[in-house]
């Protein structure tokens, strides 16, 4: 008896170097469970266009995406609150600042962004604002926010599949999903795929 073979989608990678990026998606996970830390972890990822631009098979010719994944907390010493001064162009100096920032304002914002490989992983440095006079790369696909906090359905329908089962699981989810009653059945069912909001292109990432 042998092993089934690993038929899992193989992506191209991103080339390392430097690129120029805009912000498309701001996805608040919600608060799931972290399996490695063994308690729930409130996570949000940021999912970025790139300059670049694919070359295998059905993705020849569109954008790259790249992401970035943080604890959604805007403590000034967190990584995330850090992460989105290098976005905004200027740090912030105060704990009251950060807390009122509106995170969906960055939404469309350029940037250049040095791409290097880590192990597996691609990681986005020295995220810098556009020399002046340089023209904003224009998105191809959805902009949009996924805000836990106050939940949209139909933003969370243009979600892939994957992960779509992750936010399922949040904390914040199952409670939106009470306030539901029946009408939660339907959530299952709706893969984004029925030609309502169809993807520009294939997002269906191993997040």
């Amino acid at each position: 008896m042998k092993a089934p073979k690993n038929f899992a989608k193989k992506f191209e990678d991103h080339p390392e170097g430097m690129c120029t990026l805009v912000l498309t998606r701001i996805i608040d996970k919600g608060t799931i469970f972290h399996s490695a830390k063994n308690k729930y972890v409130r996570k949000i990822m940021f999912v970025f266009e790139s300059d670049r631009l694919m070359s295998d098979g059905d993705s020849a010719g569109k954008p790259f995406l790249v992401f970035k994944y943080a604890n959604f907390s805007m403590y000034l010493n967190s990584m995330l609150c850090a992460f989105v001064g290098q976005l905004r162009g200027r740090r912030f100096l105060e704990q009251t600042e950060a807390d009122n920032f509106d995170l969906s304002n960055l939404l469309g914002i350029s940037v250049l962004a040095n791409i290097a490989r880590a192990g597996e992983y691609i990681n986005i440095e020295n995220i810098m604002p556009l020399p002046p006079g340089t023209k904003p790369l224009s998105p191809v696909g959805d902009v949009f926010a996924i805000d836990m906090d106050n939940f949209d359905k139909k933003i969370f329908d243009k979600l892939s599949d994957n992960m779509k089962e992750q936010i399922m699981t949040s904390k914040e989810y199952v409670a939106w999903e009470k306030t539901q009653g029946t009408q939660s059945g339907n959530v299952h069912s709706q893969s984004g795929d029925d030609g309502r909001n169809p993807p520009p292109f294939d997002d269906e990432v191993p997040f």
